[in-house]
């Protein structure tokens, strides 16, 4: 089995954290690979939202009742750009 497979199929959903700030240089990287995922015909039709404070992220929460928005220290939000989709850019 590929090391890939391996890691495929050890992914797991982290639902709890650890109450500790994550460097700017790991985020960064974090979002640069999620900007390399491969996607249709190899353009991004979302943009990335970073939210640190947590008086946005209790905000979210109330939208999304969902604990993990409040207790993570970063919270990434991916949002669907429509326009960027359009124009194909």
């Amino acid at each position: 089995m590929t090391e890939t497979i391996k890691l495929m199929k050890a992914h797991t959903s982290v639902r709890r954290f650890k109450e500790q700030e994550i460097p700017q240089v790991d985020l960064n990287e974090i979002l640069t690979a999620a900007q390399m995922a491969s996607s249709w015909k190899n353009f991004q039709s979302y943009s990335v939202i970073v939210v640190r404070s947590q008086e946005k992220k209790d905000a979210l929460y109330e939208l999304v009742p969902q604990e993990a928005i409040r207790q993570s220290a970063v919270f990434l939000l991916f949002v669907g750009d429509l326009n960027r989709a359009e124009k194909g850019a």
